[in-house]
C-alpha cells in the first residue's frame, strides 16, 4: 500500500506515529479505544496501566494499540495476533482476558458472530487520540483525494453515517 500508487486502505487510526506515512481522508468516525473484558469476568479489575500486566491481553500486530503498549513499556505483556477478528474469538473462548477495541467495531463484530455486545464490558480506557480514517498512498493525486473527501463529507451530511452506526450498536 505504501509503495503502490492509487491504493487506499480503511479503517486506520490516525496517530502521530503514522501522520507522515499516508494521505488522510476523513475522519470516518471518532476514535475511542478501550480494553474490554467479558462482563461475567468480575475477577478482572484494572485501575491503572500496571494492573494490565496481570492479565492475558491480545493486541493486533502493527496496530495503534501495539504502539500504545510499546510506548508505555508494556511490550512483554501482550499476545500478538495477525487479524483483528481473532481477538474477539479468543476472548469469547477464554484464551484472552482483555482485548482492545472501539465500541462500534466490537458491536459490529459481535453481531457478525451471532453474539450480543452486552456480553462485553469496558475494563480500561486507552485512548481517544485522533480518529478513524481512510488512507491513500501519498502518490495519489490531490484531485482524487479532494473528490473522495468531498464525497465523504456529503455522505456524513446526509446523516447516513449515524444511521449505519446506530444499526450496529443497538
Amino acid at each position: 500500500m505504501r509503495s503502490t500508487p492509487y491504493t487506499m486502505l480503511y479503517t486506520v487510526a490516525r496517530i502521530p506515529q503514522r501522520e507522515d506515512e499516508f494521505a488522510w481522508i476523513g475522519p470516518l468516525h471518532p476514535r475511542k479505544v478501550f480494553l474490554f473484558k467479558l462482563k461475567n469476568r468480575t475477577d478482572i479489575q484494572i485501575d491503572n496501566l500496571e494492573d494490565i500486566k496481570k492479565y492475558r491481553t491480545g493486541v493486533l500486530s502493527g496496530g495503534s494499540v501495539e504502539q500504545f503498549f510499546i510506548n508505555n513499556k508494556l511490550s512483554e505483556y501482550y499476545h500478538l495476533v495477525n487479524y483483528s477478528g481473532q481477538l474477539l474469538k479468543m476472548l469469547l473462548m477464554g484464551r484472552l482476558d482483555l482485548i482492545p477495541g472501539d465500541p462500534l467495531d466490537l458491536a459490529y463484530q459481535m453481531k457478525r458472530l451471532g453474539s450480543n455486545y452486552s456480553q462485553l464490558e469496558v475494563a480500561y480506557f486507552i485512548s481517544d487520540e485522533g480518529g478513524y480514517y481512510m488512507v491513500a498512498n501519498k502518490e495519489t493525486p490531490v484531485e482524487i483525494l479532494v473528490k473522495i473527501q468531498e464525497s465523504l463529507e456529503e455522505v456524513i451530511g446526509t446523516g447516513l453515517r449515524e444511521r449505519v452506526i446506530e444499526r450496529y450498536v443497538q
